[in-house]
């Protein structure tokens, strides 16, 4: 298996996981979810944080043999700052999940409540952009 195939491979599992959290957020934001499984909420941040390790290792490995032509490229930019838009919600989304399993949605504070839209909304951009640039260099 080449290094391209195992970033492809964390990306496609990486996504599933994603997806599908996403699906069980978007349930407790329009309240079908009264409350998110702490145990589900643990499992899926560590799941995805351990699929984006995967993916900047194999993407670092990727990078370095062509740094030359990858730095002066300001797709590959936008790309790394999707990833470090990733990194810091990432540690912000773990902080608020603890929120989903004790509080229903509704009964947030209006604070609360847009703070996990915009960590959300954060977390499906940055990853759709740095697929989507990723899918560039293929």
């Amino acid at each position: 298996m080449e290094l391209t195939d195992i970033h492809l491979a964390a990306l496609a599992l990486t996504a599933v996981v994603i997806l599908y959290t996403d699906h069980v957020a978007l349930g407790y934001f329009l309240g079908r979810r009264r409350l998110v499984s702490a145990r589900f909420s643990h499992l899926s941040h560590a799941l995805i944080w351990g699929g984006l390790f995967v993916l900047i290792v194999t993407g670092v490995l990727l990078v370095a043999p062509f740094w030359e032509y990858y730095r002066v490229l300001p797709a590959f930019y936008v790309k790394m700052g999707a990833v470090l838009v990733l990194l810091w919600n990432g540690y912000a989304i773990g902080r608020l999940a603890r929120v989903a399993s004790g509080t229903p949605f509704a009964e947030l504070p209006r604070e609360t409540r847009r703070v996990l839209l915009v960590s959300g909304a954060l977390s499906a951009l940055g990853w759709g952009i740095a697929a989507s640039v990723g899918f560039l260099f293929l």
